[in-house]
């Protein structure tokens, strides 16, 4: 994407009149961007030819995200702000598909750092962070506890709990995430570890009014990096999605991923990470956004995941134009009753039952027509063993069908000699379950 020098011109004064106005040095940007600081300090100032030194394209937003360019009450900066500001993009349409770049860009780094960081630091450490931060500030107590749940006798860590409250017992009412967020280190370490908001009350704790925040870091259902080094033959990457999160979908997708060595990616986190929302639920739009861009280009060695309703003018959840690739596709199709509970849980986010349950059906009349989706369907379940107990049931019947169509190998067993070295207490009960249960991905 060739800029004019004039537009590097505009880039110039506003990186020369910020710096000034924070008070901040090229040195201070260069370390925050993660650049070179003799390149960054070449941006001020021209070449002995007369041209301009400048950044790329894709270190724009890291450099309006370190300055606070373009924020307002709602949002810490514009990730667009410079090149709207350079006139490089000129109109709606240009926008969004800039948008959409950054989006991806963010997630492939997103991607590179937890490879970087969970050999070292392990999957604990999103809520290690969280309890330093609040030991950090002295405004903050925090209970840390691992969730095990799972069908008897296979009992998956499938995430950690965190319960934070206030520590002056003078400041009262609901502790929202925004004040949590008023709090830079506390916001910081939340969001890197991926946190969500959760309504779950332990029955352990002191203190269970609505004065205490709770937060859930998934084990299961999280993004994580490829085992293999290259894809299976004929299976390049599987796409999951439902209409509603009550299906388990990011769950049955991550497990999926860990019995065939694929990694995985969630819109959900996507759109936590790009709108910076304690409630990733309100970024519909932006979960959708990334599902459109996993559709047309999906990602090799990987599974995602997304949930939500389906765009009119699709005919079925993975509509897309151009050839059909190598990419299998699973629509898990909510019960009446599953439906429901959906609508009645999550009110101010999910339609009403009639809403969905209508869309259920065109979803599942246009996939009549797409031959390249796994279409199953998914009852509700009274308590969380049974639902765990449904999850790897599906799983299975997906597994099994990759099997049967020659997609994965015979041996998988170095994939999962592997996801057991890193996930033992994880993924380690799902595998003994799939294998006691007859999964033809563990017959060797």
């Amino acid at each position: 994407m060739p800029v004019r020098d004039d537009a590097w011109a505009i880039f110039k004064g506003i990186l020369d009149s910020r710096l000034a106005e924070l008070g901040l040095t090229a040195t201070w940007l260069a370390k925050t961007i993660g650049e070179d600081p003799a390149k960054v300090r070449s941006w001020r100032h021209s070449s002995r030819d007369g041209s301009l030194r400048h950044p790329t394209l894709a270190q724009l937003p890291a450099i309006a995200r370190a300055l606070r360019l373009g924020g307002d009450d709602d949002e810490e900066y514009d990730p667009l702000f410079l090149p709207r500001q350079m006139g490089i993009l000129p109109d709606a349409v240009s926008t969004e598909v800039f948008d959409a770049e950054f989006r991806l860009q963010k997630l492939k780094l997103k991607i590179m750092d937890a490879q970087a960081s969970a050999a070292e630091l392990g999957r604990h450490n999103g809520a290690l962070e969280i309890a330093k931060a609040a030991m950090s500030s002295g405004k903050w107590a925090v209970s840390i506890w691992p969730a095990l749940e799972g069908p008897r006798d296979h009992l998956m860590h499938v995430a950690d709990r965190v319960t934070i409250i206030r520590t002056n017992p003078t400041l009262r009412g609901e502790l929202r995430w925004q004040e949590l967020w008023a709090d830079p280190k506390m916001k910081f370490a939340i969001r890197s570890a991926e946190a969500v908001q959760s309504g779950r009350l332990e029955r352990f704790l002191p203190r269970q009014e609505h004065s205490a925040s709770h937060w859930s870091i998934s084990h299961i259902g999280s993004p994580s990096s490829p085992i293999v080094t290259k894809p299976h033959l004929g299976l390049a990457s599987v796409g999951f999605a439902s209409l509603t999160s009550l299906s388990g979908v990011n769950d049955v997708a991550s497990i999926v991923a860990k019995v065939i060595g694929y990694g995985l990616s969630t819109t959900r986190s996507l759109a936590a990470a790009t709108t910076g929302m304690g409630q990733p639920v309100h970024a519909l739009v932006h979960r959708q956004t990334a599902h459109s861009n996993f559709i047309s280009r999906p990602p090799k060695k990987r599974c995602w995941s997304h949930h939500g309703l389906v765009p009119k003018g699709w005919t079925h959840p993975f509509d897309f134009d151009g050839e059909e690739s190598d990419t299998a596709f699973v629509w898990l199709s909510e019960s009446d009753s599953l439906l429901k509970r959906a609508a009645d849980e999550q009110p101010d986010y999910i339609e009403s039952k009639e809403i969905l349950t209508a869309e259920r059906s065109r979803m599942i009349t246009g996939l009549r027509e797409f031959q390249s989706a796994l279409v199953l369907e998914v009852h509700d379940q009274s308590s969380t063993a049974a639902r765990w107990g449904r999850t790897l049931r599906l799983v299975k019947e997906i597994v099994d069908k990759f099997y049967e169509q020659k997609l994965i190998p015979d041996n998988l067993s170095e994939i999962h000699s592997s996801v057991r070295s890193r996930d033992e207490a994880t993924f380690g009960p799902a595998f003994d379950w799939l294998r006691k249960n007859g999964c033809k991905a563990f017959e060797y």
